[in-house]
């Protein structure tokens, strides 16, 4: 990474956002930490969002801005991450904004500590009235996904993970992220911090992907088997994956999952281990509510 490169790229993209991009722009300016590029990719707005941005970037030397066809919010995410310089990148809606102009100066001892995994927080989510959701651990990212608002991710996730999947048009991040849980690569930490305000405007907010639904159970189990972590540790998480998929699903889905060759044994012991474990699951759920 170029040491004269900023320690944090927030990439905002946009498209006919001339009613939110002010704003957006304002508040990422308002923050006291100051090392960072605020890079705005733009699908080629038919409305005055460029000019808008034009003016505001002749006043600010850390705003970027790139325009081009795309085909869709994930593809221009896409694009800000392969340019990007920095070694930490932060995804903003052009409707959403930092909780507070602190927020920044909070997290960068974290960021600059770290050389790699993701760092996340808390957003506010207006919608609902109420602050989203906490530590997210292997069961929880199984049933909901983080808000991609609340998540600083280095470099070094995408250079091993890929980018968003153009597959998923509403829950690519959700794809993304059960990737990241469960496959074990890098360290994940929770901040308690309430990062930014979250627009119920955002495309993964209104329906859930049919197609992420459909390939979830492959792709949950293919993260577990296929990732880095013991034996026993991926027999462990797959029966958590197969509750999930039985919560999700039916018991019907299971056999075309647990009797395919790849990993088979297992894939066998993970199901044991799931129904062995499924009455203490039920009790301490039952204790913790």
């Amino acid at each position: 990474m170029d040491k004269s490169a900023p320690l944090l790229t927030i990439i905002t993209p946009t498209f006919n956002a001339a009613s939110t991009i002010v704003r957006c722009m304002e508040n990422v300016q308002q923050q006291t930490f100051k090392d960072f590029i605020h890079l705005i990719v733009d699908g080629v707005s038919s409305d005055e969002t460029l000019s808008l941005i034009a003016n505001f970037q002749g006043r600010n030397e850390n705003i970027e801005v790139m325009s081009g066809k795309d085909k869709g919010v994930y593809d221009a995410m896409n694009k800000g991450i392969k340019v990007a310089r920095s070694s930490w990148l932060f995804f903003l809606g052009s409707d959403d904004y930092f909780y507070t102009n602190t927020v920044l100066n909070d997290i960068a001892p974290l960021l600059q500590k770290r050389n790699s995994g993701i760092l996340y927080g808390d957003v506010y989510y207006k919608k609902y009235g109420r602050i989203y959701d906490g530590y997210f651990d292997m069961e929880k990212i199984l049933k909901r996904n983080i808000c991609h608002q609340a998540v600083f991710y280095h470099s070094s996730v995408f250079e091993t993970l890929g980018y968003y999947s153009l597959k998923y048009k509403t829950e690519s991040d959700y794809h993304f992220h059960l990737r990241c849980w469960l496959k074990g690569e890098f360290e994940i930490v929770y901040f308690p911090l309430v990062v930014a305000y979250y627009s119920e405007g955002g495309i993964s907010d209104h329906s859930r992907d049919r197609a992420l639904v459909e390939d979830y159970p492959d792709i949950v189990l293919d993260a577990v088997l296929t990732s880095k972590r013991t034996f026993l540790e991926k027999v462990n998480l797959s029966s958590k994956v197969y509750r999930k998929i039985v919560q999700r699903y039916s018991l019907a889905y299971l056999p075309g999952y647990i009797f395919k060759t790849q990993f088979m044994a297992g894939r066998l012991l993970a199901f044991t281990w799931m129904v062995v474990s499924f009455p203490y699951h039920l009790i301490t759920k039952k204790l913790v509510k």
